[in-house]
């Protein structure tokens, strides 16, 4: 049986609400995915592609070929989203709402309500030891 080479994990770039995947060695593109709005954090975690967009959606993503395995609400599209973390099997979300821990299949773990609605320029931010997230201003 013959079989073929895992493809190296692709280059990802977003501009607006799209993400693309790019070849490493060729620089062509192999996928695009477009969000519901502004995709603002994307990251490879957990075997997958996590996507958050300016509506507080997370879309979770095959990173072979983009297609679209789920998405959840991290928080009302009145807020933003602003940071996202993966840690032992969970991805973390911050929001101007509060945060957010999903399981590899985007179950919702537990929800931390800040009790701020909205946001006022300034975004939230997620550290664990050895990593963190720090976005910039809103703008």
């Amino acid at each position: 049986m013959l079989r073929t080479a895992p493809l190296a994990a692709p280059l990802l770039y977003s501009n607006r609400r799209t993400v693309t995947a790019l070849d490493r060695e060729s620089g062509l593109p192999r996928w695009h995915f477009k969000a519901g709005s502004r995709v603002l954090r994307f990251l490879f975690a957990l075997e997958r592609v996590f996507v958050l967009d300016s509506n507080c959606v997370v879309y979770c993503l095959s990173p072979d070929d983009g297609r679209l395995l789920g998405s959840v609400a991290a928080a009302e599209a009145s807020n933003w989203g602003a940071a996202m973390l993966a840690h032992d099997g969970c991805l973390y979300v911050a929001t101007s709402a509060g945060v957010v821990a999903l399981t590899q299949d985007g179950s919702v773990l537990w929800r931390h309500e800040s009790g701020e609605k909205g946001t006022d320029g300034v975004l939230p931010g997620l550290a664990l030891p050895g990593s963190a997230v720090q976005p910039d201003l809103k703008e």
